[in-house]
C-alpha cells in the first residue's frame, strides 16, 4: 500500500512498509522531516507533547461521561481543556475545535439533550 502526503505544494508517496506499522505516514513524514533536519530533542519533545495531550483528552472525555456534573459545570470543563490545548499547541486552537470539541459535544449532547 502507498500513501500519498502532500507537503508543502508537493506531493510525497510513502510506502506502507516504510514505516513499519509504528507510524502514521504523517507522523512518519514528519519523523524523517525532523531527523534530517538535525533536531532530535524537538521531536522527542513534540511526541512527549503530544502523548500527554492524548492522555488529558481521554481523561476529559471519562470525566464528562462518569462524574456527576451539571451541563455548566460540563461546559466549564471543555473550556479549561481549550485554553490548555492552546498552552500545549500555541497557534493550533482551530485543531481543537476540529478535532476534539466535536467529540466532547457529542457526550454533552448525550448526557444533557431530553430524551422522548
Amino acid at each position: 500500500m502507498v500513501y500519498s502526503l502532500h507537503h508543502r505544494s508537493k506531493c510525497v508517496k510513502i510506502n506502507a512498509r516504510t514505516c513499519r506499522g509504528t507510524l502514521t505516514p504523517a507522523a512518519f513524514f514528519r519523523y524523517n522531516n525532523i531527523m534530517y533536519s538535525g533536531n532530535q530533542e524537538a521531536l522527542r519533545e513534540e511526541e512527549r507533547r503530544i502523548r500527554t495531550f492524548r492522555f488529558l483528552t481521554d481523561l476529559t472525555y471519562q470525566r464528562l461521561c462518569l462524574e456527576d456534573l451539571t451541563y455548566t459545570q460540563a461546559r466549564e470543563i471543555v473550556a479549561e481543556f481549550k485554553g490548555l490545548s492552546g498552552k500545549f499547541f500555541p497557534g493550533k486552537e482551530y485543531v481543537f475545535d476540529l478535532v476534539i470539541s466535536p467529540r466532547l459535544e457529542r457526550v454533552i449532547l448525550e448526557r444533557f439533550l431530553p430524551r422522548n
